[in-house]
């Protein structure tokens, strides 16, 4: 795009340098952003991109849920002493972060899908994909009170339902634990 030789002259100060690895790169929304034409194709090559990197982000998001699942019932089947408990712990917190940095990656994939759905004309991507909430967040065998409700009767949130779920895999679920 001839229009971003002009931006990044813009966006860098006359005293830095000119080396190649300081030069800013723009994505087709960055430059959409700052006012300037944009051709529609390469922004809606970027809002693919961005979808699939949002379904990814849930993908992994479901596989550290699952790990933590094993790991707290492995925890309540087998963790007997403070040896078993700190490991669990470190392995629990692992995971937690490794949550929290999906649902960060997330949000921000999301937002800029939400950004520019309207100029690209994507109507039904809202089926699939939707705002992440804190209590979007959890496990498929709890409810909202992270307590078992009952055989055969599980509420699970969204990010469940949505395509590339296989929760019954136990090669999957030994991949999750050690991602």
């Amino acid at each position: 795009m001839p229009v971003t030789a002009v931006l990044q002259q813009n966006l860098v100060s006359a005293s830095a340098s000119q080396a190649v690895y300081d030069l800013l790169l723009l994505l087709p929304s960055q430059v959409f952003q700052m006012g300037s034409s944009c051709d529609l194709v390469l922004l809606e090559f970027e809002w693919r991109f961005q979808y699939a990197a949002a379904n990814d982000c849930l993908e992994q998001m479901r596989k550290h849920l699952l790990g933590r699942t094993a790991v707290l019932e492995w925890k309540t089947q087998y963790g007997h002493g403070i040896q078993d408990g700190n490991c669990s712990h470190g392995n629990m917190e692992r995971l937690n972060d490794k949550i929290s940095a999906c649902a960060m990656h997330y949000q921000t994939h999301f937002s800029m899908l939400e950004c520019f759905s309207e100029q690209l004309g994507k109507v039904h991507w809202t089926t699939n994909l939707r705002p992440l909430k804190n209590e979007d967040i959890q496990s498929i065998l709890h409810g909202k009170d992270n307590d078992c409700l009952g055989e055969g009767y599980v509420i699970t949130s969204w990010i469940w339902n949505t395509s590339g779920v296989d929760h019954t895999d136990e090669a999957n679920l030994a991949e999750c634990m050690y991602s």
